[in-house]
């Protein structure tokens, strides 16, 4: 049955007037005739009775225009539907980072699923842990990277990738490095070098020293290649992540455990309502670390 048909029809049962309901839909009245004849033939039954003064619904037509309406209203829904599917499928998966999203997995997340999903763009906007958690709750990302400390229970809208340490880097010739590992108290008294102000890592480890009753001494609170630099010149600790610490080899440097309570776990987190793409993301990342 011809959706357009039954929409002409609506409209010729409104005005009952074929001039009138031609002229609001843009047609001739001759062809607005043939198809409510093709449109009754189709159904089998009469829509309009004609006499010579005026025309009416039939007592069938009468019967049939709110299912018609209904038809009409469906369709209607279905094509917003589709088009919503289009624009979701079309739609570029946003992924909020830190500014360590290697450590955190998402790049080589990010790499195989371009390569699995070839058509789909993933971008990526990298902004400080505070920001990008205060954008997350307003909605402008619903797919971010984020970490916690381990003795947190990870949120239910989490994909836990991995886990990691705080550790501590010294250099060589510092008495500490003979240690098997450091606590808060065993470097209270040390200058500090830490992550970036507004990265997770650098609030854990002050809530780590406010729990302790430790007032560390920071003196820098930066990228680990320029807390390296300072430190090898100006002696002290940098307080950084193990994975990244591994990642500056150092045979002047020795790397320690912090102990206890240094753990944290990492992932990706995600809104309750996420488009199409973004639905194949998420799963994408599940099944690659599938949850204990």
């Amino acid at each position: 049955m011809n959706i357009e048909f039954l929409k002409e029809f609506i409209i010729l049962s409104d005005s009952l007037n074929y001039s009138a309901a031609a002229a609001q839909l843009n047609t001739s009245q001759s062809t607005l005739s043939r198809h409510m004849q093709l449109l009754e033939k189709a159904i089998g039954k009469q829509l309009f009775m004609r006499t010579t003064r005026r025309m009416i619904l039939s007592d069938f037509g009468k019967f049939f225009l709110p299912y018609a309406k209904k038809a009409v209203s469906s369709h209607e829904e279905l094509r917003a539907a589709i088009m919503k599917w289009d624009e979701s499928s079309e739609a570029a998966v946003v992924l909020g980072c830190t500014p360590y999203s290697d450590l955190y997995t998402m790049t080589e997340n990010v790499i195989a699923f371009r390569k699995k999903y070839p058509g789909i763009t993933v971008k990526t906007v990298e902004q400080p842990l505070e920001e990008l958690s205060a954008e997350f709750r307003k909605g402008t990302f619903r797919l971010m990277t984020m970490a916690y400390p381990s003795h947190m229970k990870p949120p239910a809208n989490m994909v836990v990738n991995g886990r990691g340490r705080l550790v501590a880097i010294v250099l060589k010739s510092d008495p500490k490095a003979s240690c098997q590992s450091l606590t808060t108290a065993d470097i209270k008294d040390s200058q500090l070098y830490i992550p970036p102000h507004n990265n997770a890592f650098n609030r854990m480890f002050r809530q780590i020293c406010k729990k302790d009753g430790i007032e560390p001494d920071i003196v820098s609170e930066s990228r680990i290649e320029t807390n390296l630099r300072r430190m090898k010149a100006e002696s002290g600790i940098v307080i950084e992540t193990r994975a990244l610490a591994l990642q500056h080899p150092d045979p002047d440097l020795v790397i320690i455990n912090l102990e206890p309570d240094f753990g944290f776990y990492h992932g990706l987190q995600y809104s309750e309502h996420l488009t199409r793409n973004e639905e194949t993301f998420v799963n994408f990342v599940k099944n690659k670390y599938p949850q204990n």
